[in-house]
């Protein structure tokens, strides 16, 4: 839901003329710092006029639809430059772009590092820098800060993890051609400075924003990024993603990354062998080894800080791993602009390299095979036959669960489907259920009508009091007000008060957001008909009933707030439990 809303956030900032970088329509008033979102504003502003002729839900889909098959012809690209045979390049991209990672992404509604037709594309550069193009190093840096730079507003965290294990092969290609390529090294190493600058550059405003900008977080946004690392035996065993995944296997591998939904590190046994027989068949071959050793420390590094084994070991309460043999992803977790990478999703880089080393073996039989059976009448046949079933072999373990939607439905209430001259232009609007991590349907609903409105809360990653985000708080992707804590209350069925003095800290936060309309959806709640009592009590009758929502418009302050209660009593609940602040109001008259 969040992505969709981040995405028509992008097509207003452009088509409003507003800052990109930061939005106040969420979070009202404190604002979104856009960059320290999952915002993909290169993939909002590429699907612009999607967004402008059926909305952000429908330039999601298309998003999350399309990214696993451009992700799959960038590696079909990639690998190209090690296979002639059309047939093994392809399987290289069918196990990149809709590999487990790719799937488990896509699944949970994860645009921003769903979407990996990237670095495929950067490796594609990096090898015609070091192997094949030396005169064209210039167009190759330019052309290598490009894709950076694109990559960091798709997901600075999948382009951080492309630079680490991009270095990692760009040392292995140094020290395993250092004869081969001496001559090209000085021209290779112009285009890789050249391609450094003018993406620190390109981007040196855009991080300082992020970092120091409005509504930038202090400390981590990941508490515990340490739980989410592939596990010595993902590869191996399949988990409830996969068409072909045992029972009795998957009740073990549901725990790999904490999570299912952060495990992608499934590749499978054919797969696995293939690999293995490319290794040693073809150890010798250009490119092979430099693959190998660089898909190697890509697995290394998915497995996070310590060596996990069937779930263990567990993670320590500062977030890293206890116990375990120690693993080198742990010299990163030291670094503080990369604590907050998940290991698990350095499964990507394991994918493309299985599959450009299982498309080389491939090729290799299929080679063998005509060869060995080119005076034969069938000799064509027989190749295909069995390279074909090669291939059926590597990709069948891999078919995922199908068909998959990547969330529930919507379920977007017909109010947000029409216009409203109601609620002016850029105004702040509440909504019920209250927007936050525990109800991010919400913000759909505001998105799939063009965000009209500004509105508090969110299921956002923002800054509380302290600049940090408050993950002990009851509402912590969010700014906690007495307004947000008492609307999460209502929605989630606990009592309210009912007090003069409850009402007044209520509407007085109202106030101090500037909130002119209130839209509610009752039966979204687990008892609408509270929830619109309640909602009454507060705001008085309501404006209308339209469109499954109950709707106060024009509200205004200065004749709702009321005698003014006792000294103190307007401070309402701070950011503790909510519960602990509703018995403190109820002490106030009726």
């Amino acid at each position: 839901y969040m992505d969709s809303w981040l995405l028509a956030a992008t097509a207003q900032a452009v088509l409003h003329g507003h800052n990109p970088f930061f939005t106040t329509y969420g979070n009202y008033p404190y604002g979104v710092n856009m960059l320290d979102q999952s915002s993909q504003p290169a993939l909002g502003l590429v699907g612009l006029p999607i967004t402008v002729a059926f909305g952000a839900l429908a330039t999601f889909n298309v998003w999350m639809t399309a990214g696993l098959a451009l992700s799959a012809f960038t590696a079909y690209l990639l690998a190209r430059r090690f296979v002639r045979w059309h047939p093994a390049a392809v399987l290289a991209g069918l196990v990149y772009g809709f590999s487990p990672y790719s799937i488990v992404e896509s699944a949970d509604g994860h645009l921003n590092i769903a979407f990996i037709a990237i670095p495929p594309l950067v490796f594609l550069v990096l090898h015609d820098l070091l192997v094949a193009k030396r005169a064209r190093w210039a167009r190759n840096g330019i052309l290598l800060a490009v894709l950076l730079v694109v990559q960091f507003f798709v997901s600075d965290e999948i382009l951080i993890t492309t630079v680490v294990v991009a270095a990692v092969a760009v040392v292995v290609a140094a020290v395993a051609g250092r004869r081969a390529r001496r001559e090209a090294f000085p021209d290779a190493a112009k285009g890789l400075v050249l391609g450094g600058v003018a993406t620190l550059a390109a981007l040196a405003y855009p991080v300082w924003y992020a970092l120091r900008g409005p509504g930038h977080i202090v400390g981590p946004i990941q508490p515990v990024a340490q739980a989410y690392r592939a596990d010595l035996l993902g590869p191996f065993l399949p988990d409830a993603m996969e068409r072909i995944a045992p029972s009795s296997i998957v009740r073990i591998s549901q725990h790999f990354a904490s999570v299912s939904g952060e495990n992608g590190s499934y590749l499978g046994i054919p797969l696995l062998l293939l690999v293995a027989a490319c290794v040693v068949w073809s150890w010798r071959r250009r490119g092979v080894a430099v693959i190998a050793i660089t898909g190697a420390a890509a697995f290394v590094l998915s497995l996070g800080g310590a060596l996990a084994v069937k779930g263990a070991p567990a993670i320590g309460p500062t977030g890293a791993a206890a116990g375990g043999i120690p693993l080198p992803e742990a010299l990163l977790y030291k670094i503080s602009p990369l604590k907050n990478l998940i290991p698990a999703r350095i499964s990507l880089f394991v994918a493309l390299a299985a599959g450009l080393l299982a498309a080389i073996a491939l090729e290799r039989v299929w080679t063998w095979a005509q060869w060995r059976w080119h005076n034969r009448r069938w000799g064509r046949w027989a190749a295909g036959g069995l390279t074909g079933v090669l291939g059926l072999a590597v990709l069948v373990p891999l078919v995922p669960v199908a068909p998959f939607q990547s969330v529930a439905p919507p379920g977007i209430p017909a109010w947000f489907t029409r216009s409203h001259p109601q609620v002016p232009a850029g105004s702040v609007a509440v909504m019920y259920p209250y927007p936050s991590e525990t109800f991010s349907q919400a913000q759909e609903w505001q998105a799939f009508a063009g965000l009209p409105f500004r509105t508090p809360g969110g299921y956002f990653l923002v800054p509380g009091p302290s600049g940090a985000i408050s993950f002990s708080q009851q509402l912590s992707y969010t700014r906690s007000t007495p307004l947000a804590i008492a609307l999460t209350d209502l929605w989630q069925g606990k009592p309210l008060p009912e007090t003069r003095t409850w009402r007044f800290t209520l509407r007085s936060s109202m106030a101090e957001e500037h909130v002119r309309s209130v839209i509610a959806v009752p039966d979204a709640g687990p008892d609408p008909a509270q929830a619109q009592a309640y909602l009454e009590w507060l705001l008085g009758p309501p404006s209308a009933h339209q469109g499954g929502t109950v709707d106060w418009y024009g509200l205004r302050w200065s004749h709702l707030t009321g005698p003014t209660p006792p000294a103190g009593a307007g401070a309402g609940p701070g950011p503790g439990a909510a519960s602990s602040a509703a018995s403190s109001a109820a002490g106030g008259s009726p």
